[in-house]
């Protein structure tokens, strides 16, 4: 708005007023021009003002009264704009006083605070104190690791063994790009009494995943030598608790040489292979990017096509080949756990055949090992070996009776030999014992909704999309047992998220058609899903049952 036309005069002689938003107003009466000031902002107010200063003897000649009148009021509106602005300004100062009063007083309660809480006792009987805060922080995917010093009886050699393992363990970090962080705690205070529920607790408070300490085999033995010493750690991981991990035992001499890391080395190079398995075990191919499958562990690679994911799955286990390979040839440790793990990086290579005579070797070690028999179960399975499958999945639920995925197989099996009964029964024992599994529920489902069960297979179906909400299968079969209870708006919203997750399948355009041509009349967007189903087939059947469906609107 052009601020000479704020204020001006009209055809009758009157003095007429814009308001901020340009609209005008013939100013007529006191109660107009209050409405034009209450309306207005301080901005507006200013450049009227100026322009009654500068127009005032060509106002006053036209209405002297009604120029009066308006500055008057006008003065008067501008000084209760700034007194309630300087009370606003004021206000917002005394804030800020209070609010750095505040600040000071808690920034030094809180360093009296610290003070007093700064450092705490170490887990041994010395008076060596250190921080508070935890050496690794927030945990992250690196694996910590953290060395105690060990108290030096070797007074010829004057060696610091605790740095000999740093030293050691980042030589292997550098040369096998191992994903590990070492830190050597030389500040803390070393004692005899340091035991495995001090490494403990001090492992939970340092956010370490390893720690690793010594202590001299002659006085935890009752010996008189001082010359042997005892390498020991405690590791997060379950599964590291057993005699394979029993801290080793040397001379100071064999210390020096790197002849106690072996054992340490055998977990972390353990640990960093079953990451990498069972990062590559959960790696899946679907097409689409925006799935985002919060329930469960998968990473999805929507972006790359199947054989590109395929070739990334295998760079993956290679890396974990590798490590394995020197646990067992460089380490000379070979147990059913290595065999294991590494006949599970070479099924990640769809290399089957050393996959199987793996998982034997791992059997002749542990003939009880639950995990070797589903591995053989499962390989028979996918050659289609049912008959000898069953065998293993019977031979892993005769060593482990609540292994879950166990019942799942054996009711896939099932339903691929057409003994729909039996397959019920294990997966009713699949959930039993794991009731988060969505394909379970799916299945079961699938088995209900074909002997008429309708409420029985829609429940399922239902927690099967609960539990993982990328099963397009499922969003079909819930779709079909809507369309069959009449919710047709319901089967279009199951069938739109079975396309969105495959969406070069006719036949899914398909069957969306019909509901919308025979159910819901709809014969524009029945014929849309028709011809897009023509156009993704080369099925000679499916296309001559896209064209009946077509006749049947006609």
């Amino acid at each position: 708005m052009d601020r000479r036309n704020y204020i001006t005069i009209d055809g009758n002689g009157n003095i007429v007023l814009q308001d901020i938003s340009g609209q005008v107003i013939n100013i007529n009466s006191v109660e107009a021009i209050k409405y034009v000031f209450q309306n207005s902002t301080p901005e507006y107010l200013k450049q009227l003002h100026e322009q009654i200063e500068i127009h005032s003897n060509d106002l006053i000649n036209i209405n002297k009264q009604q120029t009066n009148l308006i500055i008057d009021i006008l003065n008067k509106h501008i000084n209760n704009i700034y007194k309630q602005k300087d009370k606003s300004q004021k206000r917002v100062l005394q804030f800020a006083y209070f609010i750095l009063i505040l600040g000071v007083v808690i920034v030094a309660i809180l360093f009296f605070f610290k003070l007093k809480k700064n450092t705490i006792k170490s887990h041994n009987s010395s008076n060596k104190i250190y921080p508070q805060k935890s050496i690794f922080g927030k945990k992250t995917e690196t694996f910590n690791i953290l060395i105690l010093p060990f108290k030096n009886l070797d007074n010829k050699s004057n060696k610091d063994y605790g740095k000999i393992i740093q030293e050691r363990l980042n030589v292997l970090n550098t040369k096998d790009t191992l994903n590990t962080n070492i830190y050597y705690y030389d500040n803390y205070s070393f004692c005899v009494n340091f035991n495995q529920d001090s490494a403990s607790k001090l492992m939970i408070r340092e956010k370490a995943d390893m720690i690793i300490y010594g202590s001299y085999y002659a006085i935890d033995n009752g010996l008189k030598s001082e010359n042997d010493i005892s390498v020991q750690y405690v590791c997060k991981n379950s599964n590291y608790t057993n005699t394979d991990f029993s801290p080793q035992k040397a001379s100071f001499s064999e210390f020096a040489k790197g002849k106690l890391q072996g054992n340490i080395e055998y977990v972390i190079y353990s640990l960093a292979a079953i990451s990498l398995v069972k990062y590559a075990m959960s790696i899946k191919w679907i097409k689409l990017l925006y799935v985002n499958d919060k329930n469960n562990s998968v990473e999805y690679f929507g972006n790359l096509s199947k054989n590109e994911v395929h070739i990334y799955k295998k760079k993956v286990c290679l890396k974990a080949e590798k490590y394995l390979n020197r646990i067992i040839n460089v380490l000379n440790i070979r147990n059913y756990n290595t065999y294991y793990y590494l006949s599970c990086a070479y099924f990640g290579m769809y290399d089957y055949e050393k996959a199987e005579f793996l998982l034997k070797k791992s059997l002749n070690t542990n003939n009880n090992f639950s995990l070797a028999y589903y591995g053989l179960a499962y390989i028979e399975e996918c050659k289609h070996n049912y008959k000898v499958a069953i065998k293993y999945y019977n031979k892993t639920i005769d060593c482990d009776s609540t292994n879950s995925l166990s019942y799942f197989r054996l009711g896939n099996i099932f339903i691929k030999l057409k003994q729909n009964e039996k397959a019920l029964y294990y997966f009713n024992l699949c959930i039993r014992f794991d009731s988060q599994n969505a394909k379970a529920y799916s299945n079961r489902g699938y088995l209900s909704m074909n002997h008429g069960l309708i409420i029985p297979a829609f429940n399922d179906f239902n927690k099967a999309i609960l539990l993982d909400s990328t099963m397009v299968n499922t969003y079909i079969n819930r779709g079909i047992i809507k369309n069959m209870m009449n919710d047709n708006l319901g089967a279009i919203t199951d069938f739109n998220n079975a396309i969105k997750l495959a969406p070069d399948s006719a036949e899914f355009y398909l069957m969306r058609g019909v509901i919308y041509g025979l159910k819901l009349n709809n014969k524009v967007k029945a014929m849309s899903d028709y011809n897009f189903a023509l156009k993704l087939t080369n099925d000679e059947k499916l296309k001559q049952t896209i064209y009946t469906e077509i006749n049947k609107m006609n």
